[in-house]
């Protein structure tokens, strides 16, 4: 499988949650299609399933999509790179709406080879909405 990476992302709704997380860990991100705040929601789950955040609402359309595409054929996992801390320029700050406290972190994509660069291009467009961020591939 190939990787396509969002680098420099941050999983949102981390305290709501509660749920510790330590630099390194990593989650899987599965759609979240009965949430009743937004269809194309993409959520952080735990080892246990539970839910432990949300990729930002901005790039949920993009991803969203892609597990439309390409179903069972696309694995989304969260890494995080860094604690949580407040949210900060470039994404709103913590007390505006959508801040609060973020929680770094890389978005990895496992994808067939062959799809990698329909990937890659679709996530450097929505990345314009995720600030600091850029998407590098893994062969």
């Amino acid at each position: 499988m190939s990787k396509v990476v969002i680098n420099n992302c941050v999983m949102k709704g981390q305290p709501v949650y509660e749920h510790a997380v330590n630099v390194g860990d990593t989650y899987e991100c599965l759609p979240e299609t009965n949430n009743s705040n937004d269809a194309k929601a993409i959520a952080v789950r735990s080892t246990s399933n539970e839910v432990i955040g949300h990729v930002p609402v901005n790039l949920c359309d993009y991803v969203s999509d892609l597990f439309t595409r390409f179903p069972g054929k696309l694995v989304m996992l969260c890494q995080i790179t860094s604690l949580p801390l407040p949210s900060h320029p470039p994404w709103p700050w913590m007390w505006q709406p959508s801040g609060g406290i973020i929680v770094p972190c890389n978005y990895i994509l496992l994808c067939d080879p062959k799809d990698h660069l329909l990937i890659y291009q679709i996530l450097h467009a929505a990345i314009v909405f995720a600030p600091g961020s850029y998407v590098t591939i893994e062969p």
